[in-house]
C-alpha cells in the first residue's frame, strides 16, 4: 500500500497508459479544423504581432463561412498599439457570438507574484467565453488536462471545455476568487486524454491561405475552428504518447477538444483507492499462493500479474477509469519471490534435516563429521562422538505403529540436541534406529557426564513409551568414542560398541 500511495511507480503506470493511448487511438469525428499561424503566414503577413484588425478579418471570414465555434489561442492581455484594432476585433467577436479566448498565468516581472493573463477589456468582454490554456506536459507526456484552473481558485474552464460550452450553450460564469484567496495558480478536475493520432491527424490550413480565400468555405462550415501558432519561435510543441512523440500546442488542443467532445476523457483513481486495490490484490495473491507445489505457486503469481494488467486495461477501455497496476504487480512479484526463496530454503532444510527427528540427515551428518575429524586432526582439538542406538526397535515399531515409533525417536533426538552447546556441536540420525552427536572441546569427564545423563533420560523415555509389559524388550544403548586418526565409519562403530557394553534395560 505504501508503494502505491507514495507514487513511486507512477512513471511505470504512465508508460502503460501511454501504450494504451498509442494503441487505441480515438476515432476522429471530423468536426475539428485547425488554422495555423505558420512560417508561411509570417512571411505573407509580416512580423508578429499582427494588428488585431487581421484577426478581426479572420473571425469575420469564419463567421461568414458558418463556423460552429472558434477558439483564438492568442494571449492578448494588453491593448493593441492601434486602439481601433481592438475595437474591430471586439466587434467581429460580438457579431460572431461564438469566439473563445485564452487565459493563462504569468508575471509582470521576475520574482513578482503570479497573475492571470486575461484578454484586455474590450476583447474579454466581447468573447463568448474564456478558457485556460495551462497544459500539463510533465511526467505523463501531456496525457492529462485540468478541466479548471485559475489564480486563487480553479475558476476558469479549460479552453477545449469552454469551446464545447459555446457549441452546447452550456456556459457558466466563472466564480470570482474569495477575498482571502491565495495568489497561487490552482488546478482541479484532472482527467486523462485520448488522442486521435500523431501530429498531422487533423486538417490544418495556413492562416494566410484562409485570409487570401484559398481555402473553400465548406472546410469550415459547421465545424469548430482552433487558431494557434506553429511557426518556429512562436509556437510551442508538447511531448505526447503518440508516434513521433511531439505535436504543436494547436494539435494538442484539438485532441483535448475531441476527447471532451466525445466524452472519452479518463478519470484516474485517487491514490487511496489505488493503494487499497493494491493491498487487496496482494492479499488475494497471498491466499491463492498457499499451494503445496512450487510450480503451482509460480503459476498463480503469473496469472495474478497478468490479471492485474488486464483489469487495468479493461477498466480504462470499458469504464474510462484508470488504475495504474504497477504497485500491485510489484507487490505480487515480490510476494512470489519471497515465497520462492522460502520454499527453496525449506527444500534445502528438508534435504539436510531428518524429517522425523529434526536432526541432520545421515548424509549431512556424515559430511560434517568428515570435516570435523579433519579439523580436529589439524588442530589437535578434542572431538568425541556419542552414539544412541536401539535394539528391538523393529519389534516395537511393529507393535506400537509408525507414529509412536516416530514420536519416540523425536523425543530422544530432543534429549540429544539439548546436550549440544552450539559451539560447533551437531547431531544427526545415522540409521533407522540410531542417533549420534559430535561434541567439541570437551574433556573426558564432561563427555562421560553427558553419556550418563543421556542413558538415564533415554531409559526413562523408552520405559514410558514401552509401557509396563515390556513386550518388545526395547533397549537403548548410549556410548562414546574419542577421535584419533580414525575415519568416520570406525569412529561411529567404536562409539556404538561402547554403548553396547553396558546395555541399559529400559
Amino acid at each position: 500500500m505504501m508503494l502505491s500511495a507514495s507514487g513511486a511507480m507512477a512513471p511505470v503506470d504512465d508508460a502503460l497508459y501511454a501504450a494504451y493511448v498509442r494503441n487505441a487511438p480515438l476515432a476522429r469525428d471530423g468536426e475539428t479544423v485547425l488554422i495555423a499561424i505558420d512560417d508561411r503566414s509570417l512571411q505573407a503577413l509580416g512580423q508578429w504581432p499582427w494588428p488585431r484588425r487581421t484577426h478581426a478579418r479572420l473571425v469575420n471570414l469564419l463567421d461568414a463561412a458558418g463556423a460552429r465555434s472558434v477558439a483564438l489561442d492568442l494571449l492578448m492581455p494588453e491593448r493593441d498599439r492601434d486602439p481601433g484594432s481592438d475595437d474591430a476585433l471586439a466587434q467581429a467577436m460580438r457579431t460572431s457570438g461564438r469566439v473563445v479566448l485564452p487565459v493563462n498565468a504569468g508575471t509582470a516581472a521576475a520574482g513578482a507574484p503570479a497573475e492571470e493573463l486575461v484578454p484586455v477589456a474590450p476583447l474579454g468582454d466581447a468573447a463568448r467565453a474564456l478558457g485556460h490554456t495551462d497544459l500539463e506536459s510533465g511526467r505523463d507526456s501531456a496525457s492529462a488536462l485540468y478541466l479548471k484552473a485559475g489564480i486563487g481558485a480553479p475558476r476558469w474552464p479549460a479552453l477545449p471545455r469552454a469551446l464545447l460550452g459555446v457549441e452546447r450553450n452550456d456556459l457558466a460564469a466563472p466564480p470570482k476568487p474569495g477575498r482571502n484567496a491565495s495568489r497561487a495558480w490552482e488546478r482541479a478536475d484532472r482527467v486523462l486524454l485520448r488522442f486521435s493520432g500523431p501530429a498531422g491527424t487533423y486538417p490544418q490550413y495556413s492562416y494566410a491561405d484562409v485570409l487570401d480565400g484559398r481555402v473553400p468555405d465548406d472546410a469550415f462550415r459547421g465545424r469548430r475552428i482552433i487558431v494557434g501558432a506553429t511557426a518556429a519561435g512562436l509556437g510551442h510543441v508538447i511531448a505526447t504518447p503518440m508516434p513521433g512523440g511531439r505535436m504543436s500546442t494547436l494539435e494538442y488542443l484539438a485532441n483535448a477538444t475531441e476527447t471532451l467532445a466525445q466524452r472519452a476523457q479518463v478519470h484516474a483513481l485517487d491514490p487511496a483507492t489505488c493503494a487499497l486495490l493494491a493491498f487487496l490484490a496482494t492479499t488475494l495473491a497471498a491466499g491463492l499462493a498457499l499451494q503445496p507445489a512450487l510450480r503451482a505457486r509460480l503459476l498463480v503469481n503469473a496469472v495474478v500479474v497478468m490479471g492485474l494488467v488486464a483489469v487495468s486495461l479493461l477498466a480504462v477501455s470499458a469504464a474510462q477509469t484508470w488504475w495504474g497496476p504497477s504497485a500491485a504487480v510489484v507487490a505480487v512479484v515480490v510476494l512470489g519471490a519471497v515465497s520462492l526463496v522460502v520454499d527453496l530454503r525449506r527444500s534445502t532444510d528438508r534435504a539436510h534435516l531428518d524429517g522425523v527427528t529434526g536432526l541432520l540427515s545421515r548424509r549431512r551428518f556424515l559430511h560434517r563429521l568428515r570435516g570435523a575429524i579433519a579439523h580436529a586432526a589439524d588442530t589437535s582439538e578434542p572431538l568425541a562422538v556419542i552414539s544412541l542406538e536401539f535394539s528391538g526397535f523393529e519389534r516395537y515399531r511393529a507393535r506400537a505403529g509408525e507414529l509412536e515409533a516416530a514420536v519416540l525417536l523425536a523425543r530422544l533426538a530432543k534429549l540429544m540436541h539439548a546436550e549440544l552447546d552450539g559451539a560447533g556441536d551437531f547431531a544427526g540420525r545415522t540409521s533407522d534406529a540410531g542417533l549420534a552427536s559430535v561434541v567439541l572441546h570437551r574433556s573426558d569427564a564432561a563427555v562421560d557426564a553427558m553419556v550418563d545423563r543421556l542413558r538415564t533420560q533415554a531409559a526413562a523415555v523408552v520405559r514410558n513409551a514401552e509401557g509396563d509389559d515390556g513386550a518388545t524388550a526395547l533397549q537403548v544403548h548410549v556410548g562414546r568414542a574419542r577421535a584419533t586418526s580414525d575415519a568416520w565409519l570406525p569412529l561411529l562403530r567404536r562409539a556404538a560398541a561402547d554403548g553396547r557394553r553396558p546395555a541399559v534395560r529400559a
